[in-house]
């Protein structure tokens, strides 16, 4: 999910009036007060003080001193306003807004501070059109544009915001926040070419702002090919590099890196993820999982051990988890712990396939418990009956209880079913073998060997079989 709308208006406002002090623009803000009574600037400045200061009841007092000797200036309704409003005095608040447009009605920051404080209460319709009136009164207005394109946002207008934060980039061109907030727009009329654009833009203006590459990985991650995917690995590192500790984005690179195999890179990741924060917004478990598999894809068995152990404490009922320990136990000759495994995954997953064959394939390699080797196969095939990985381990669980004939009638079929496996090519030649049909026994192991060349163990098969031809 991509980082929202941004909306705050002292972010904003900060960089609009870095602008100002470089004299690139007006910012449409209305705040000095007009010439009036001593008196009124002296509580004015005193209120100002106060509220620089943080001691906010003190500035009211000093702000209604000051309205007293000049009710009819509006600036000081205004700041009189905003402090009730921070005191969650909202009816005063209100009164003070109106009071202010009432004494000085062509003062656009009047209609923008009831924008906000309308925006405040959700009465959307109602900031709305204050913030148009203020950009009639002063249509170089960039905060009121601003503020319009953020509430057409929160409305789902995209393109009416769009047209106001246009109007904001050209009234305050290196403001990144309404970059990114076109960016934002563009991707939710799904014109993502559109969004990147502007994201990049966003980040360009400032470098170290973090957000802009988090969603401009999300939307390189998208289009999926490679080349997207590695945009998507720069902008995470690049949002890593100013946001060091999110455990988000290192989730996403290391689950980037592990998509593209390469999986040195994705551990990195992964395991920095879950150092940094385990309330990850994933499962846990599926973290662990994604370890466990990069671990054994890099020959680190005992971490992957350890990784699916991981996901399975988090979340018992993982079958992938358990299947893949099931698995990496057999691969380290944990024969005992990989029956286990496969057992309670049958237990817990009555419905998964593939822990039936493994098991029972298991039991045929090693040549024992071969009847219930076959049923557990067969209940394998009465959920998938034309997986051909399982049609061949019925046939060699046949093939080691010496039942040739229902071996080599299944190991022919599974060699239909599945054309590319060189082990199910390897057990159909046995099978032949046995039977004494040395020629289809070669054809079968040559078969095998175009899959899989480096295999020695079929060519001394091959010879065997050829010197029983001449004999």
């Amino acid at each position: 999910m991509q980082t929202e709308i941004q909306c705050s208006k002292i972010y904003f406002i900060l960089y609009s009036i870095l602008i100002l002090l470089c004299g690139c623009t007006t910012t449409g803000i209305y705040r000095r007060p007009q010439d009036y009574d001593s008196r009124a600037y002296l509580h004015y400045t005193l209120g100002a003080i106060k509220e620089y200061e943080g001691l906010i009841d003190e500035a009211v007092k000093e702000y209604e001193k000051a309205l007293s000797y000049a009710p009819a200036e509006s600036m000081l309704h205004n700041n009189l306003a905003v402090l009730y409003e921070k005191k969650g005095l909202k009816d005063k608040a209100y009164r003070e807004f109106l009071k202010s447009i009432k004494v000085q009605p062509d003062n656009p920051y009047s209609h923008f501070l009831l924008g906000n404080f309308y925006e405040a209460q959700k009465k959307l319709k109602d900031a709305l059109r204050e913030y148009k009136e203020a950009i009639k009164l002063d249509p170089g207005y960039a905060e009121a544009y601003f503020s319009s394109g953020v509430v057409q946002s929160t409305l789902g207008r995209w393109r009416d915001a769009l047209r106001d934060y246009k109007r904001v980039i050209e009234l305050v061109p290196y403001n990144p926040v309404a970059y990114y907030n076109i960016a934002f727009c563009y991707t939710k009329l799904n014109k993502i070419e559109e969004a990147i654009y502007y994201y990049r833009r966003a980040a360009e203006i400032d470098p170290e702002w973090a957000s802009p590459h988090f969603n401009l990985a999300l939307l390189y991650e998208t289009k999926g090919d490679t080349d997207f995917l590695m945009n998507a690995v720069r902008e995470w590192e690049e949002f890593i590099s100013i946001v060091p500790d999110e455990p988000q984005a290192h989730l996403e690179l290391g689950y980037l890196y592990f998509r593209m195999s390469m999986y040195e890179k994705a551990i990195v990741h992964l395991e920095k993820s879950l150092e940094i924060n385990s309330a990850l917004p994933v499962k846990i478990s599926q973290v662990y999982l994604l370890l466990g598999i990069a671990y054994s894809s890099t020959g680190k068995n005992k971490e992957a051990i350890g990784a699916y152990k991981s996901a399975l404490e988090k979340e018992p009922e993982n079958e992938i988890a358990r299947y893949n320990l099931g698995a990496l136990y057999d691969k380290e000759g944990q024969f005992e712990d990989a029956e286990r495994e496969f057992r309670t995954l049958i237990k817990t997953n009555p419905g998964c396939a593939d822990a039936y064959n493994y098991l029972g394939y298991l039991y045929a390699e090693k040549g024992i418990n071969l009847d219930e080797a076959v049923i557990l196969i067969k209940k394998a095939l009465s959920i998938e009956p034309d997986n051909g990985y399982f049609v061949d381990s019925l046939g060699w669980a046949y093939f080691k209880k010496g039942l040739y004939d229902e071996a080599l009638l299944n190991l022919k079929k599974a060699s239909l079913l599945t054309q590319n496996d060189p082990v199910i090519f390897d057990h159909l030649g046995d099978a032949y073998f046995m039977k004494g049909n040395y020629r289809e026994a070669i054809s079968s192991w040559e078969k095998s060997l175009e899959i899989d060349p480096h295999n020695e163990q079929i060519k001394k098969k091959i010879e065997e079989a050829r010197k029983n031809l001449t004999n």
